[in-house]
């Protein structure tokens, strides 16, 4: 068991997942296939022990950027300012999938599986 991080808030919390080896590409076709029979979702729909997360994809001197929608092709991510008043996203993008590390990667495929589960 490998721990692996979500970012709320300004908050870390450790979420201990079972790593299983899966390569890059079979992550990605699991993600995508959990999109395809439930379609696209945001980050703000699952919860994890009670708390909405998002991964955190980047951070950025006093910025942070975190995955927050994800649909087949593609991951919109926001850029936030932790420091800030505000909860609006100050900027965001769009990255692929096989843009996205393995960490990160599976990540999402927690988020997707939960999803998926969720609304079976």
């Amino acid at each position: 068991m490998l721990p692996f991080f979500f970012f709320k808030k300004s908050i870390y919390k450790c979420i201990l997942i079972n790593k299983n080896k899966m390569k890059k590409a079979d992550i990605i076709k699991k993600i995508q296939s959990n999109i395809k029979k439930k379609g696209s979702f945001s980050a703000n729909e699952i919860e994890i022990d009670g708390e909405v997360s998002s991964p955190c994809i980047n951070e950025m001197g006093g910025l942070i950027a975190l995955a927050e929608y994800f649909e087949k092709k593609e991951v919109t991510v926001e850029v936030y300012e932790p420091s800030s008043m505000s909860s609006d996203s100050m900027h965001s993008y769009t990255v692929k999938y096989d843009e996205l590390d393995v960490f990160t990667l599976n990540k999402i495929l927690v988020l997707s599986n939960k999803y998926e589960t969720e609304l079976s």
